[in-house]
């Protein structure tokens, strides 16, 4: 039993010895690693862009004139303001017929109205009743699917209810802004005829913008939804990743958020330096090796240098940023680090 216990702890001693370089007569330079709140991520090239759901195209529900424009290229406006009028022969014919389809059902309304008391007298045959609740059940579908189709032309119930209770065409067609914004353009005059789907003029919301730069895929794993991303003077936040990487330059884009607006910068691009905050060591690249299929720092003891595994969370101008167990005490070969390896991989065989 002693034997045994002899035996073990002579092979934990050769192991703990195995793990010390010693590095002979070879001179190491070393330096202590610096502990660092932050972990640059490189400088990207990106594109303020508005989120599509902020892009409005305004379009002509229908043939007509343009009677009235109300705007001005690239005027602010608020949703709900009236930017264009125009007069449809089209939907003025539309009207005609639900003004005669409305009327054709008032008749009948009043028709079933009168037959029910004669019915019930036996005056009146109840097929007459039965043929006029009929009319007046078609009429009334009718009359609902041609509102439904004069809305979709763009005009409004309060139109709709004009129409029914004066029995007079309204022959103006007005177009309201869909949300608040600044029109991006303006593509028609007064007194200019368009056709139905004719673009009139593109609206932009600007309160929301995005930043869309190309990153290395592997950097870009290591980022994920809601993420904050900084700059010396601003924030963003991770939105979205691309689905696919691009084979040419082995990249994938990503969506940054911005909160607020971009102060119309929609379309501009920059370069940007970005970097995360997260707590790591920051050594010279040269102290860094890839050794046992890890990146590995030789930390200096009293008998030599020890390789201890690290994981490389990012680099920057010289330097790469480490997360390993170190402490503050802790010194690192800085250079020979190559020789260090080749001394330790001989020293494993």
């Amino acid at each position: 039993m002693i034997k045994n216990i002899l035996t073990l702890s002579c092979l934990i001693s050769t192991l703990l010895t195995a793990q010390i370089i010693d590095p002979g007569t070879l001179e190491v330079k070393t330096a202590k690693p610096q502990i660092s709140q932050t972990i640059p991520l490189g400088v990207y090239l990106g594109t303020y862009e508005y989120p599509l759901h902020n892009k409005y195209t305004i379009s002509a529900n229908t043939d007509g004139f343009i009677t009235s424009i109300n705007i001005k290229p690239y005027a602010t406006v608020t949703k709900g303001d009236k930017l264009f009028s125009l007069k449809s022969p089209k939907l003025l014919d539309l009207q005609s017929k639900y003004i005669a389809t409305i009327l054709e059902k008032e008749y009948y309304d009043k028709e079933v109205t009168r037959l029910i008391p004669l019915v019930k007298k036996g005056a009146v045959a109840n097929k007459k009743l039965i043929e006029s609740q009929n009319n007046l059940e078609k009429l009334t579908a009718s009359v609902a699917f041609k509102e439904d189709v004069l809305l979709a032309y763009g005009m409004s119930k309060q139109q709709l209810k004009y129409i029914n209770s004066k029995h007079k065409p309204d022959p103006t067609l007005n177009i309201y802004a869909p949300a608040s914004g600044s029109i991006a353009s303006l593509n028609v005059q007064s007194g200019s005829f368009v056709t139905q789907g004719a673009v009139l003029s593109l609206l932009v919301n600007t309160s929301e913008c995005h930043f869309e730069i190309s990153m290395n895929w592997k950097e870009a794993d290591s980022l994920h939804i809601s993420q904050k991303l900084f700059t010396d003077t601003e924030e963003f936040e991770v939105f979205a990743f691309a689905p696919n990487i691009d084979t040419l330059s082995q990249t994938r884009s990503i969506d940054l958020h911005q909160e607020g607006n971009c102060n119309a910068r929609g379309g501009v691009s920059r370069n940007l330096a970005f970097y995360r905050k997260h707590q790591a060591y920051r050594v010279p690249d040269s102290a860094l090796i890839n050794y046992k299929g890890s990146y590995t720092v030789f930390v200096k003891r009293d008998n030599g240098f020890e390789p201890i595994p690290v994981k490389l969370l990012g680099s920057s101008e010289g330097f790469s940023y480490i997360d390993a167990p170190l402490n503050a005490v802790d010194v690192l070969a800085i250079s020979s680090v190559l020789t260090l390896k080749t001394i330790a991989q001989e020293k494993d065989e």
